[in-house]
């Protein structure tokens, strides 16, 4: 295999040097105007379309070859699932995504119950706020700062 691709490599860069020399030849001919100069231009376009050609045929088959490859590789890649039923490489993913275990979060049951106590936790501290202001109370936390407070006056 990596033979054939050597292969397509190596054509493609004669039938790039045979468009150059193509190239040179033209150049060199318009310069010089030698008597064969219709010959000479003749050849050079040929050798240009030639290499041409053959460059760009090369590299057709080149990425041809690639893409068979891919394509065995993927049919490589497909696995037999335990059912019989074929993974692909995106199902497979999705399967690595879905067994990752992620620590701390509860599960379905539990965050049902963790939402529970929370709102019931956030409704009670709400209401004791409204209790304190509504009869005047202090908070334990105004308390301490009068008290900071106080001991910062003394000093």
């Amino acid at each position: 295999m990596n033979g054939k691709k050597a292969a397509y490599g190596f054509r493609i860069a004669l039938g790039g040097y045979l468009a150059f020399l193509g190239v040179s030849l033209i150049y060199q001919t318009i310069n010089e105007r030698p008597s064969n100069m219709v010959i000479m231009c003749i050849c050079s376009v040929v050798f240009i379309v030639v290499g041409g050609a053959h460059a760009v045929f090369s590299i057709k088959k080149l990425l041809d070859f690639r893409k068979e490859e891919r394509k065995e590789a993927e049919e490589q890649f497909e696995e037999t699932d335990v059912n019989g039923e074929t993974a692909g490489a995106a199902s497979a993913r999705q399967i690595d995504m879905n067994a990752t275990v992620v620590k701390g979060v509860p599960d379905d049951e539990n965050a049902a119950e963790i939402k529970k106590t929370d709102t019931e936790e956030k409704s009670e501290a709400e209401s004791e706020t409204e209790h304190e202001e509504e009869h005047g109370e202090e908070s334990e936390t105004e308390e301490a700062a009068e008290e900071v407070e106080n001991d910062y006056e003394e000093k």
